[in-house]
């Protein structure tokens, strides 16, 4: 799984937005890491309560990332993360920027 992948299947994830992401972030370095991690060491990070780490731990049992892969794909959009050159620049600058962008793909004519 690439981060990007890591991230669309963190933002299907209830109880985790941008600011619990962003602490996930500085503790484990990359959005798949997250996912890869145990209940129990989800529950060291700060903020990170037991509901939230459960739900991350099980994530696989409770987000259907295919079929929002196949959603964006068939919506014709595109997806960009914080680290995406054409992420907003506005939006980097806000308390708690999305995750994750839907953008529609512009097809010309």
């Amino acid at each position: 799984m690439d981060s990007r992948e890591a991230f669309i299947a963190l933002n299907l994830i209830e109880g985790v937005g941008p600011v619990r992401a962003r602490l996930l972030l500085e503790h484990f370095g990359e959005a798949p890491k997250i996912l890869a991690a145990s209940k129990a060491t989800l529950l060291r990070v700060r903020n990170i309560g037991e509901e939230t780490a459960e739900a991350i731990a099980g994530w696989e049992k409770c987000t259907d990332l295919a079929g929002e892969l196949k959603r964006i794909a068939d919506f014709g959009c595109r997806v960009l993360i914080s680290s995406d050159e054409n992420y907003p620049a506005a939006l980097r600058e806000i308390y708690d920027p999305p995750l994750v962008l839907d953008v529609p793909i512009c097809k010309k004519a």
